[in-house]
């Protein structure tokens, strides 16, 4: 799921190929922290929030996004 805006899928209905937007990769990543447990073992599992940041970031400086959706 790593770099889901630069993967492509296929569109049941044309058969086009279509790109995921960065809301749908920021999206995918919130499920990913939502559903991802606090700690793995005796460690925090920082893994997915870490991701959802970090994307968030990337979207914002390239402009894909702005900083009032995230907030």
């Amino acid at each position: 799921m790593g770099k889901l805006e630069q993967y492509t899928y296929k569109n049941d209905q044309n058969d086009d190929v279509q790109y995921y937007t960065a809301d749908e990769v920021l999206e995918k990543y919130s499920n990913a922290a939502d559903w991802a447990p606090d700690k793995a073992g005796s460690e925090l599992l920082l893994e997915p929030h870490h991701k959802l940041v970090s994307a968030a970031c990337k979207y914002v400086l390239m402009e894909s996004i702005s900083v009032s959706i995230i907030i």
